[in-house]
């Protein structure tokens, strides 16, 4: 593996879950109602499961996680692996609860919504786990 490749890697690998708990939730209510044609009473129930669901993720402590200790055993060329075993354990909690913020933001919306909108919905999901 070329170094440029390795520093691309490990750069994505070190900052993906510093930014983790600051995502947007995607599709924003606009987008939801807009393409899965929501009444009114529906786009009222998704404004406030998008406000839920923003909580959610806003309640993620990641004050544990320290990407830059990654970043000083590299720069000293010393693995700690305690450290390291440590901070994987906690960056991949955050991951485990971002994601329950979103499976549970778009399983409230399925309820609300007609067969026709649960497919549509379903497209946008993919899109977006894709995306």
């Amino acid at each position: 593996m070329k170094f440029p490749t390795i520093a691309l890697g490990l750069s994505t690998f070190i900052f993906s879950g510093m930014t983790l708990a600051a995502e947007p939730l995607t599709p924003q209510p606009e987008t939801f109602g807009s393409v899965l044609q929501l009444d009114k009473s529906q786009k009222t129930q998704l404004i406030n499961l998008h406000a839920d669901a923003q909580e959610c993720m806003n309640n993620i402590d990641a004050s544990q996680f320290h990407p830059q200790d990654f970043l000083k055993m590299i720069k000293s060329g010393t693995m700690d692996e305690k450290i390291f075993k440590q901070q994987m354990a906690i960056e991949n909690g955050l991951h485990e609860q971002a994601a329950h913020c979103r499976i549970t933001y778009y399983t409230n919306i399925s309820k609300m919504l007609t067969q026709e909108q649960k497919n549509k919905l379903l497209e946008m999901y993919k899109q977006h786990a894709a995306g």
